[in-house]
């Protein structure tokens, strides 16, 4: 994995975090709060799918399992 790919995958982790709250925040306005709970859960799944899978690849980085590639040579 290359670097610029890690930072664009914990980037697009923070925005579904965010668009999650959104989400529910301007739903349950709208429509109650069990139906904007429904809206909201599938970007929270992928959100924490994202966390997951930047915290897996930084700690493979880490530990030197599957080191990132830098990005220099772009």
């Amino acid at each position: 994995m290359r670097r610029s790919s890690f930072v664009k995958m914990a980037i697009a982790a923070f925005t579904a975090i965010l668009l999650t709250f959104l989400v529910r925040g301007s739903t349950r306005l709208v429509i109650g709060d069990e139906y904007a709970m429904l809206l909201s859960l599938p970007i929270g799944v992928i959100a924490s799918m994202l966390v997951v899978a930047t915290v897996v690849a930084a700690v493979l980085d880490l530990t030197g399992v599957k080191p990132m590639d830098d990005d220099l040579g772009e």
